[in-house]
């Protein structure tokens, strides 16, 4: 009999014991905590390990266009800008310059102003850029902020030539390009050409030249964009 009663307890304690299940409140809770957990993870990742630089810009208000015999007449006095910054770090508008572009017939609409590297490089013997001089204050904005700026024109008389191409056609465009040079903590000089506002010159049956805005995108302008991981 005690024979019997030994092997019975070394039965016992040799059978595993059934796993307690969780119950519904418990699962629930467990699930919480791993979200709860990605999510801060997510945060940190975003908030302090991954860096991005998001600048664009919009013109809020640009010089009309006229034409005056073989000369293109700009009527304004300013631009009115936006710089909006939404990426996570501050950025720098350091200067910036406006160009008056005649664009020739066979340019596509997205190489009006990243052509005037080469031109103004190599020669632009037709004029199709033509530069502004403008008064511009740098400016910093901020992460996640939208700063309003003005750039004012030097120049008493903003008239420019029509190049020998516009002067023998019935409709021609004419673009505003500026070339900003901006700055970022990891960049100290960044040079962009971005498409201010577009415009349409029209030669009516009477001989008279008519302007009008041809503004196809009212999107902001990346000016740069550029994401990394802290560490890099």
């Amino acid at each position: 009999m005690d024979r019997l009663e030994a092997y019975q307890k070394r039965k016992e304690v040799r059978s595993p014991k059934p796993k307690a299940r969780l119950s519904v409140r418990e699962w629930v809770s467990t699930a919480l905590s791993v979200i709860a957990f990605a999510v801060s993870m997510a945060t940190t990742y975003v908030t302090y390990l991954r860096t991005t630089d998001d600048i664009s810009i919009v013109a809020s208000e640009t010089p009309s266009i006229e034409v005056d015999g073989n000369e293109l007449v700009l009527q304004g006095d300013h631009l009115s800008l936006v710089f909006i910054n939404a990426g996570n770090r501050p950025a720098a508008i350091l200067s910036l310059r406006m160009y008056v572009v005649q664009p020739g017939p066979e340019w596509d609409q997205e190489e009006y102003c990243t052509r005037s590297n080469t031109l103004l490089q190599y020669g632009d013997p037709e004029g199709t850029y033509r530069r502004t001089n403008v008064q511009f204050e740098s400016l910093v904005v901020k992460a996640n902020e939208v700063v309003n700026a003005k750039a004012k024109f030097i120049d008493q008389s903003l008239r420019f030539p029509l190049t020998q191409p516009n002067r023998n056609v019935e409709s021609f465009p004419i673009a505003f390009c500026l070339l900003i040079r901006a700055s970022t903590p990891s960049q100290s000089a960044i040079f962009s050409n971005v498409r201010a506002d577009n415009w349409r010159i029209t030669k009516y049956p009477d001989g008279k030249y008519r302007s009008s805005p041809n503004r196809t995108d009212t999107k902001p302008v990346a000016i740069y964009r550029q994401s990394s991981i802290f560490f890099d």
